[in-house]
């Protein structure tokens, strides 16, 4: 995704918040930093650790050890 996409989409649907999965530099743009989400860890940990709360709980919640 390129550096203006997430601006451009967050113009587009104000209500949407940008998610960043990164394991080195999770970061957000200025502009839209207040409504984004930024891990820093590897996405494959992070989806198998959402996988697993899932099954477990039938939820979908970010569990707090990645947040």
């Amino acid at each position: 995704m390129g550096v203006l996409e997430p601006i451009y989409l967050y113009a587009t649907w104000p209500d949407a918040v940008y998610a960043c999965i990164n394991k080195k530099e999770a970061c957000a743009p200025e502009e839209i930093r207040k409504k984004s989400i930024c891990v820093e860890a590897d996405i494959g940990a992070v989806l198998e650790k959402l996988y697993d709360r899932k099954n477990s709980q039938g939820d979908v919640a970010v569990p707090e050890e990645i947040c």
